[in-house]
């Protein structure tokens, strides 16, 4: 799942994620809530187990809501045991507080500075 407000970083985001990984289904969101009802919807209901995504790429500057907000009201959704998301902070931030905010979350798994590249994307998904 993308979440960026950027309709020219999820351009990018998916296309480097497609060329690396061309059998990943990618889920796009450029509005943190939308995002959010979403994965409520998906995480309350067994019969969408497998719609849950394994990867959250999230930047934390968005317009409408931001990114720290959507970590705050990530935590109270009730996922399926061993089936929440891993979240990844891409942001164009270099201010190590907001990296100490966002790494300090417990679902957060990495903070990457934009733009990201194809190097970021093996290593997210581990297969470098």
């Amino acid at each position: 799942m993308l979440i960026d407000d950027s309709e020219i970083d999820l351009l990018i985001h998916r296309t480097l994620i497609t060329r690396c990984f061309p059998d990943f289904n990618i889920i796009e969101f450029n509005n943190p809530v939308d995002a959010l009802n979403y994965l409520k919807n998906k995480a309350s209901d067994d019969k969408h187990f497998h719609v849950i995504p394994d990867f959250i790429l999230l930047d934390i500057f968005i317009h409408s809501k931001s990114g720290f907000q959507f970590l705050n009201d990530f935590k109270s959704l009730n996922f399926p045991t061993m089936r929440s998301p891993e979240l990844i902070v891409i942001t164009a931030s270099i201010d190590p507080l907001d990296k100490y905010r966002c790494l300090n979350n417990k679902h957060v798994k990495a903070f990457l500075v934009k733009p990201l590249i194809t190097e970021h994307i093996l290593k997210i998904f581990g297969r470098k």
